[in-house]
């Protein structure tokens, strides 16, 4: 796979996770715990669980473990290169490919190495197959400098007996480096890089990564939600509080800097919150089987606690969807939060920049 195969993929992971939803099961003693699925569908469905002792994804997509603990977890899996994250797999996991494309550079570079030394002019950029043409040339030059160029063309081409779809020629390709060193006037090229990850665990780490990404921007989201939200007011005993925003209530009301007012904590509520939890659940269904059945559903519903713990994680992917789908756009005033704000010199001139933005609006 190469890089253009690569961004493709990225691409197409996107699309076919568009519709994943990502729950956080847990997030306790250690152990974090997000199932990753579009909902009714098990199609491309997987957990990620990240311990103390290492990350595991296991699902539809196959499975992965790899040897980053909880000090790094999601955010790893997120911001990390793939190459590193592939470093980061555990040994059962790994499977690499030999790499042709980085065996053919490394040859060219020690080949134009030579040519340098030798003061010899070579045309640049140019692709492995043209180079072997333009040695194949330099060859029949009679008075020509004298070089290695069949035996070089001869070495560029045995690379391409190689299996590229497997890693089985991997230490016949090093024994072949090591073998060339002395035709290439160079040495250590058992240092060489010339295997890469298999396509199929690529497409693992694809799907494993843009999950992290999309959980820790749900994160980041639940971070600037749980951050203070204001509304203001113009006095102690105003009634009438706006949040929409500081910039917007000074616009509207073309306040000056050094103008009092007032500012209160928003207390606004969940859409999740509005939804029962287990306990109202239960409840729920044992006064329904006593208004249809009166004393003979006594004792309905006889529950356990691990029971009312498993319906409580059942109820998770419900609440997320409520938040995901509704906005609530009434809220309080949180108790004793109220408090006196000056506007400032920044205020005012956020509150111009809010206004102008408003007018630009109106035009187009």
């Amino acid at each position: 796979m190469n890089d253009e195969q690569r961004t493709k993929l990225e691409t197409n992971v996107a699309e076919w996770l568009k519709d994943h939803v990502y729950t956080e099961l847990t997030n306790a003693n250690g152990v974090e715990l997000w199932r990753c699925q579009k909902p009714g569908s098990h199609n491309l469905a997987f957990d990620i669980c990240v311990t103390r002792y290492g990350t595991a994804v296991f699902g539809d997509i196959g499975h992965l473990t790899f040897d980053i603990d909880a000090s790094y977890g999601i955010h790893y899996l997120a911001n990390t290169g793939l190459h590193n994250l592939h470093g980061k797999l555990a040994a059962s996991c790994k499977e690499e490919w030999i790499d042709l494309d980085a065996i053919l550079d490394t040859l060219r570079d020690c080949i134009y190495e030579v040519l340098d030394d030798e003061e010899v002019v070579y045309p640049e950029g140019l692709s492995v197959q043209s180079l072997i043409g333009w040695l194949e040339a330099k060859d029949e030059e009679e008075l020509g400098p004298d070089l290695p160029f069949s035996q070089w063309v001869e070495l560029l081409a045995s690379v391409g007996g190689f299996d590229d779809r497997s890693g089985r020629d991997i230490v016949p390709a090093f024994d072949l480096l090591a073998e060339s060193e002395e035709l290439l006037r160079t040495s250590d090229l058992w240092e060489s890089t010339i295997s890469k990850p298999s396509d199929h665990v690529w497409r693992k780490l694809v799907y494993v990564q843009h999950a992290a990404g999309a959980i820790m921007a749900q994160k980041a989201a639940k971070e600037a939600a749980q951050a203070p939200e204001y509304c203001y007011a113009m006095g102690p005993k105003d009634d009438l509080w706006s949040d929409d925003g500081l910039a917007a209530f000074v616009s509207d009301r073309e306040l000056p800097m050094g103008t009092v007012i007032q500012r209160a904590v928003v207390s606004r509520r969940s859409a999740s919150s509005f939804l029962p939890d287990a306990s109202e659940v239960i409840e729920h269904m044992g006064n329904a089987a006593d208004d249809d059945n009166s004393e003979f559903a006594d004792g309905f519903p006889n529950e356990t606690k691990e029971q009312e713990v498993e319906l409580e994680r059942l109820l998770k992917p419900l609440k997320s969807w409520a938040d995901r789908t509704f906005d609530v756009n009434f809220y309080t005033v949180a108790g004793d939060s109220t408090e006196s704000y000056v506007v400032t010199t920044e205020d005012v001139a956020a509150g111009e920049a809010y206004r102008k933005t408003l007018e630009v609006g109106v035009v187009q």
